[in-house]
């Protein structure tokens, strides 16, 4: 909905979000929404600029850094917080689709699974002590975890010679598109000498490193210590001239980098899909429901691969907005957890005098093994239920509060904990 109060509003309120809490208690929530205690006195030594959200970010960041890593094609570039209002750590990055906000450097594979990030916080930002810059530097703080024999690809704003010979001392490829000025020394043809298809390539004395200058509509320079000018093949680009496609020659430096450079776009265009819009003044709050999309995205990667490896059919698949539908039906679905009261021998068991459905809806795998809040309940009724675990013909009394439906409890069956914890 465009405005907020509209998933409450009679007529138009969304029954998923309304039967689990108030207009009210999410605005309260909302706003009262904190990672750590404010109050607390900070050390006078502590620089760090994230500290409000940093519980939330170390959360995110811990899983993404515990993804299996293997020797493969891993992408590196900045990713965009969107954040239009006052932040002191706000950025401006030109030729992003949202490029105002706070600036996250990513490291991805080539499919979009984010493997390490680090949020921008200007001097006191923790990236490698070198004096490469801050790209260079960037990129050596996301590679630390990374094994060796990987091949990493950035752009222009991360490349240096130097950096890739930090690479090379760690056992790692890089490959990037490189600014003419960080190679002045190299001298290639003039762009008005070159035609569509036409390259050029150096390399050092000592092999390790070969700069390629290739033109396609215009012309890129490319830096590598991976792929040069060789293995040659067409690509298909479109003729404006000649109203059609026509074959281009590229090197194999250009089509390895256009094939593994795009994991971080890809992730952000899986965020910016269904991204929570929230409307608010407070970075805080951007920034921990951003951790929120990041997360779901690598979870659904996650998902996906898992799906594909146990050769599940791609209709049977769930589609990242099944996926997100998904988890929060089952956030919604687990119950609040009310304050106990200080003298325990006045709360009494709730046993259930109503008449309760019997063929209630088995809940997903998510709920009935979530192991929270799953109490028995015997119900008085005139006549037992049927057991609905798969195999039991029993009938039975007892109910699970949470899930809804009747399981068999006694000494000599348990399709209670049975139903609880068995896949």
């Amino acid at each position: 909905f465009p405005q907020l109060h509209m998933y409450w509003k009679r007529g138009y309120h969304f029954d998923l979000i309304s039967s689990v809490m108030t207009r009210e208690e999410f605005k309260k929530l909302r706003s009262s929404l904190h990672f750590v205690d404010t109050e607390k006195p900070r050390e006078a030594d502590d620089v760090n600029r994230l500290w409000k959200v940093q519980p939330i970010i170390d959360a995110v960041r811990t899983r993404c850094t515990q993804l299996e890593r293997a020797p493969r094609c891993y992408s590196v570039d900045e990713q965009m917080i969107p954040f239009t209002g006052r932040c002191p750590l706000r950025q401006y990055v030109k030729g992003k689709p949202r490029p105002l906000g706070l600036k996250n450097f990513v490291v991805t594979t080539s499919e979009g699974l984010v493997m390490d990030f680090e949020i921008y916080q200007g001097k006191s930002t923790p990236l490698a002590e070198t004096s490469l810059g801050l790209g260079p530097n960037a990129v050596l703080r996301l590679v630390r975890t990374l094994p060796e024999k990987s091949s990493i690809f950035f752009d222009r704003y991360f490349t240096t010679i130097p950096l890739l010979d930090e690479l090379l001392k760690k056992g790692i490829d890089g490959t990037g598109t490189i600014m003419a000025n960080r190679i002045r020394s190299v001298r290639f043809r003039s762009d008005s000498e070159m035609k569509q298809g036409d390259l050029d390539e150096l390399t050092r004395n000592d092999e390790k490193v070969a700069i390629v200058k290739w033109k396609d509509s215009k012309t890129v320079l490319l830096a590598s210590t991976c792929a040069g000018a060789t293995n040659v093949e067409p690509v298909k680009r479109w003729s404006k001239k000649e109203k059609k496609y026509i074959d281009v020659p590229a090197p194999e430096v250009v089509r390895r980098y256009n094939a593994s450079m795009g994991g971080v776009d890809t992730c952000d265009q899986l965020i910016e899909y269904y991204r929570v819009a929230v409307k608010t003044k407070k970075w805080t709050l951007k920034v921990s429901l951003h951790m929120v999309d990041l997360a779901i995205a690598n979870c659904w990667l996650e998902y996906r691969d898992a799906c594909r490896k146990d050769a599940v059919l791609r209709h049977n698949t769930m589609s990242l907005l099944d996926f997100r539908l998904a988890v929060a039906e089952a956030l919604c679905a687990s119950p609040k957890r009310k304050r106990l009261e200080s003298n325990n021998e006045n709360v009494q068991p709730n046993h259930s005098t109503e008449r309760s459905p019997g063929a209630a809806k088995i809940p997903g795998v998510d709920k009935r093994l979530d192991s929270y809040d799953h109490w028995p309940s015997v119900d008085s009724l005139s006549s037992a239920r049927c057991c609905r675990l798969a195999g039991c013909t029993s009938r039975t009394r007892t109910r699970c509060e949470k899930c809804n439906v009747y399981l068999c409890l006694s000494s000599d069956k348990n399709c209670f904990k049975v139903f609880h914890t068995r896949h």
